[in-house]
């Protein structure tokens, strides 16, 4: 512990600065101010070392009793650093060695949980996962709840200075993206933890500055293990048109990916957005098994005539086995006519006839009923909030694809508008297939 401190404070071991010879080596080569200047600095350096060893004395003697008062909390650090010295110099120290007991108390566990209503130290917090040798995950939620601009700065440093391969990091409604500092600073601790099995960034501040997600994406690009990502509930799409470029970027250097969770955020809001998603769902080699883009834009009028493009690759992805498309704005009421010939590249190759055919009138459902007849792989889908029961021939378009797709097992359909004897001709088709699960 006392290698620990001084480390921590830089002082000289053993005053190893009194060693110095100033009659025969410094007074031949140093002027007179210079000298004093050392002779200041040493002195200066002999004062702060007793008035910590002297703290340091009185901690040993109470350190048994301390432990069993000590809970890590602010309220109760604080009162025992003024219980004990009554001076504020010393409770950078006091931290330190309340981490070191924290680390005693946690000695080999894996896991750290803490969310908003752990009143946990800070400062104790941070130094705790810097020194740590055996953490795996770490899940805190609502840490930075009462926004100070260094919390997450020091936890990146934390982070980087962690001496385990963390494997699960949640940074759930952190705050994280208010201030670009904090971004820059948790990137680089990406790229040291470049072993991270699972991300989960959801509910911050990420894309309030247009250049986030590209900071985020790029420190990710040297972490092959990645399997589990969700950036769900930031401004993922807002005010960067560039956002899913990056997305897409970084998921064509990797082969680790299966599940992608974008929740609540402004995917289709740029003409784009759907481009770069129709190159996702085609990248060749893809392990992505989950995507999750619920209460997003897709169908938005800047994007709606790249749907067709987007649903004929689909219909080949033989990876995806899951798909939430919930809450989106797939419900074409106006039957807008779309041009096969403009602002369309055409990515599936066997189905792409099959979707985009010479009937300019149909809606957006009709390509999903159609991606839903011809992929053999996917397994659950849902389509909930979209509202597609407004339009009377999309039953038909649906009972035709549930009829035709022998793989799929849920299909969620719930607050589409559909009639009750719509519904009803639907439970006639559960009676007859066993294995497909409706919810409607």
């Amino acid at each position: 512990m006392d290698n620990q401190v001084d480390n921590y404070y830089n002082i000289p071991n053993k005053f190893s600065r009194l060693n110095f010879n100033l009659k025969n080596e410094i007074m031949n080569f140093l002027p007179i101010y210079q000298i004093m200047d050392e002779v200041f600095y040493i002195n200066k350096s002999i004062t702060l070392a007793l008035k910590f060893q002297k703290a340091l004395n009185i901690f040993k003697k109470n350190i048994k009793a301390l432990s069993n008062q000590i809970d890590f909390t602010k309220e109760s650090i604080k009162c025992i650093i003024y219980k004990i010295m009554n001076k504020e110099k010393v409770k950078e120290y006091f931290y330190e060695i309340c981490s070191i007991l924290l680390l005693k108390k946690h000695k080999k566990n894996k896991n750290l949980d803490i969310d908003i209503n752990t009143n946990i130290k800070r400062n104790v917090l941070f130094r705790f996962i810097g020194h740590n040798k055996y953490l795996k995950k770490i899940n805190l939620k609502n840490l930075n709840y009462k926004y100070k601009e260094n919390n997450i700065i020091s936890l990146s440093e934390a982070l980087m200075n962690c001496q385990s391969e963390i494997q699960t990091l949640n940074l759930i409604k952190d705050n994280m993206g208010k201030n670009y500092d904090d971004l820059f600073f948790f990137s680089k601790a990406l790229e040291k933890q470049n072993q991270i099995l699972e991300l989960n960034l959801e509910k911050n501040e990420i894309g309030i500055y247009k250049e986030s997600f590209k900071t985020i994406f790029e420190s990710l690009c040297n972490n092959k293990k990645i399997t589990y990502l969700n950036i769900s509930s930031n401004y993922f799409g807002y005010n960067s048109e560039k956002d899913m470029k990056y997305l897409q970027k970084f998921i064509n250097q990797n082969f680790s990916l299966k599940t992608l969770i974008i929740k609540k955020s402004y995917i289709g809001k740029f003409t784009r957005d759907i481009y770069y998603l129709t190159k996702i769902g085609c990248k060749k080699n893809s392990v992505l098994r989950e995507i999750n883009l619920s209460d997003n834009l897709i169908g938005h009028q800047n994007n709606r005539q790249d749907l067709k493009s987007l649903f004929s690759v689909l219909a080949e992805n033989k990876s995806i086995v899951e798909i939430n498309l919930s809450g989106n704005l797939l419900y074409n009421n106006d039957e807008t006519a779309i041009n096969n010939n403009n602002h369309i590249e055409i990515f599936g190759k066997k189905n792409v006839n099959n979707i985009i055919g010479d009937n300019n009138t149909e809606d957006n459902f009709s390509f999903i009923c159609k991606f839903l007849e011809l992929n053999k792989f996917l397994k659950v889908i849902d389509l909930s909030n979209n509202n597609f029961g407004l339009n009377k021939l999309n039953l038909n378009h649906l009972k035709s694809a549930i009829q035709k797709n022998k793989k799929l097992k849920r299909l969620d359909l719930t607050n589409n508008n559909f009639e009750s004897k719509d519904k009803l001709e639907l439970n006639d088709l559960l009676i007859k297939s066993k294995k497909l699960s409706i919810i409607i």
